[in-house]
């Protein structure tokens, strides 16, 4: 997937940094600014997060609507 540096935000606006694609396992993998499971004090309030190629979250942040990832169309018309 290209573009990454283009996702930078949730769509409630929590912040995106150091995303990834992992080819073999189809996801993208980073770091989002977490208002409930992040701590201030470690890590800034970042935790790792997994995504789908269309922005859903997997993993440890399933089943958060809030912490879908902001995909413009530019982003992601080439994987």
């Amino acid at each position: 997937m290209r573009n990454l540096e283009l996702i930078t935000e949730t769509v409630e606006g929590y912040e995106v940094k150091e995303l990834r694609y992992k080819k073999m396992d189809n996801i993208l993998v980073g770091l989002v600014k977490c208002p409930i499971c992040g701590r201030e004090n470690f890590n800034d309030g970042f935790v790792s997060g997994q995504w789908r190629t269309n922005g859903s979250p997997i993993n440890s942040i399933d089943r958060r609507a809030d912490l879908k990832l902001k995909i413009e169309s530019r982003a992601n018309h080439s994987i």
